[in-house]
């Protein structure tokens, strides 16, 4: 995965965890 995608997904894990 590139960077770009593995930014992505972090964000998206966090907002997950955060809600």
């Amino acid at each position: 995965a590139s960077d770009e995608t593995m930014h992505l997904v972090l964000e998206t894990l966090q907002a997950a965890v955060k809600a």
